[in-house]
């Protein structure tokens, strides 16, 4: 068995820019998440 490919490159999608205030946020909520389970793990295992 083979397997065929082509020669032809693969096209990546277009780049498009980060919104930087979107990973700010997505970050600021990880690290609110993070605590929060935290806190509740100590107040009720700890």
């Amino acid at each position: 068995m083979s397997l065929q490919t082509t020669s032809e490159p693969v096209q990546d999608a277009p780049k498009q820019g980060r919104i930087a205030a979107f990973d700010i946020l997505r970050g600021i909520a990880l690290i609110a998440m993070a605590s929060y389970h935290f806190t509740w793990d100590l107040e009720n295992f700890g």
